[in-house]
């Protein structure tokens, strides 16, 4: 027997919402062209399930329209669709990384899959795979991955379900709803985010010519550990994106269409950060802090490198910029001759979290600017950690307020 009940129309499609004793999940029922539709919504939560079913009902009267049911898209096809008119617009790493994981959605679950039937059991069945190494990438180097690694897969699909429900086929969205809405994804636990030391910083740098005598690891890890940057934009980066005056930031804030009195606040120059290096395709300019600058300018004085050239080219081909992968085996060699053990899940994104640990005293905004973070939010749960020193003085102080107690009593 029905405990909750409720009619929704959209497109001249009337469905009822209900949900019955023996279940929490909202389900929907109707007439549509003489046969009779019913399915579960997968969620209990009302208002989700209304959205859901004005989908379906928005998908359905399109399907009287076309003859063409949008709900029965499989796997295969929102892949095709997806490939032919998005990837093109992403880099080719994007690319690249977009490719691995709709493979290993494809072997998990088959080409052939309708979305619309995309169940916790299917999230389970993938998530299992995964961490047991049964289904891995053939370029990987390890079996089994941490949850962390499968909510990013599952993030990713997500992504391309959203952009999906955006693509309208005849009016109406070419999918009707998000299937991944509602599931339950792995909770990563215990995650490794690892911050570097300044300490460590000194003694890596220390080795960083014995590894690259042409001097691109000192100075990259320089603009690392001073710029908060991702590895991959300092790659990159061009000999005319070193802004060395305040006149030659002002002509390129500018050009960009920015606050170019903002210069006067350059008084070492900047770096210009493009958008197309960019993760999340936003360009910016920072200033130059002492060191970074100090650091340009001897790298540069042994590498003279003027115009729209690599700034750190590739060891073998002078027209390419170092690919991150060599970037990251260098700093690894440098570490070991320093005698540094390896910090667990990282490489050089530690020097990105120890930047902004070291900032948390100043606005967040401003730390967010300095580093390329668009969210604020991200850098103070992600990047920005508890230090021991802290942790120590805020047990201490608990430990005082309770003698004093004590001794009061």
């Amino acid at each position: 027997m029905a405990k909750w009940r409720k009619r929704v129309e959209e497109a001249g499609v009337r469905l009822t919402l209900y949900s019955r004793e023996a279940t929490d999940a909202i389900w929907y029922a109707g007439t549509i062209g003489g046969r009779r539709r019913r399915g579960s919504l997968k969620t209990a939560d009302r208002k989700l399930a209304e959205t859901r079913a004005r989908a379906i009902a928005r998908g359905l009267a399109e399907a009287q329209l076309t003859g063409r049911d949008l709900r029965t898209l499989t796997l295969g096809e929102i892949f095709g669709h997806y490939f032919r008119k998005k990837a093109p617009n992403l880099t080719e790493r994007w690319r690249s990384a977009a490719e691995t994981r709709r493979d290993l959605f494809v072997r998990a679950w088959g080409r052939d899959k309708p979305v619309g039937d995309i169940g916790q059991s299917d999230i389970d069945r993938f998530r299992d795979l995964r961490r047991s190494g049964e289904l891995r990438p053939a370029t990987a180097r390890t079996k089994g991955v941490r949850d962390g690694t499968i909510e990013a897969d599952l993030r990713w699909l997500s992504t391309v379900f959203r952009w999906a429900r955006g693509v309208k086929v005849g009016g109406q969205p070419m999918i009707p709803a998000n299937p991944l809405e509602g599931l339950k994804r792995p909770v990563p636990k215990n995650v490794r985010r690892p911050v570097a030391s300044h300490d460590r910083f000194m003694k890596t740098l220390e080795q960083a010519d014995q590894v690259d005598p042409a001097g691109r690891l000192a100075c990259m890890l320089s603009l690392a550990r001073y710029t908060g940057r991702r590895e991959s934009s300092i790659c990159q980066l061009r000999a005319d994106d070193v802004l060395r005056t305040p006149e030659a930031v002002r002509s390129v804030l500018a050009a960009l269409g920015l606050d170019e009195s903002a210069a006067a606040h350059f008084p070492r120059g900047g770096l210009l950060w493009r958008a197309e290096t960019d993760k999340q395709g936003y360009h910016a300019v920072t200033p130059l802090s002492a060191p970074a600058r100090d650091a340009l300018d001897a790298y540069l004085e042994r590498n003279p490198r003027l115009g729209s050239v690599p700034l750190f080219p590739a060891p073998r081909d002078a027209t390419a910029p170092i690919r991150k992968d060599t970037a990251g085996r260098w700093l690894m060699r440098a570490e070991k001759l320093a005698g540094l053990p390896k910090l667990a899940g990282g490489r050089w994104h530690p020097y990105r979290r120890l930047f902004a640990t070291e900032l948390r005293a100043l606005p967040v905004h401003d730390v967010a600017a300095a580093g390329g973070w668009r969210s604020v939010e991200t850098v103070q749960r992600i990047y920005q950690r508890a230090e021991a020193a802290g942790v120590l003085r805020a047990l201490q102080s608990l430990g005082d307020c309770g003698s004093v107690g004590a001794a009061g009593s």
